[in-house]
């Protein structure tokens, strides 16, 4: 994985990563919340694989070009789906969390 930000805000490779933990970064990958409003970053299955080279989960070239090779595939294009859906439902319930935590 990356190493540790030093900044608060790090964009790469067109995806801001802000904290420090991939599965949470994973959570602000759709349709965070821009200068120009909410903005879709995670658009197909090649910004997928983008976001997983630039959060650090993949480095070796084999497992690169694996992803590579599946970025045209039905599978990867289902996956991606059922992927967003999930993002959704956990950013939602991260965020009643939240909410809970607030009104103590």
């Amino acid at each position: 994985m990356r190493a540790a930000s030093q900044e608060v805000n790090e964009w790469i490779d067109g995806f801001l990563f802000v904290a420090n933990k991939p599965v949470l970064d994973l959570l602000n990958i759709t349709k965070p919340v821009l200068a120009d409003g909410p903005t879709e970053l995670l658009l197909d299955v090649r910004a997928l694989e983008r976001w997983l080279i630039a959060s650090g989960m993949m480095t070796s070239s084999k497992t690169k070009a694996i992803v590579r090779s599946w970025r045209h595939s039905a599978e990867a294009a289902a996956f991606l789906e059922q992927l967003i859906v999930y993002i959704y439902i956990e950013r939602e319930r991260e965020r009643e969390r939240e909410r809970e935590r607030e009104r103590g």
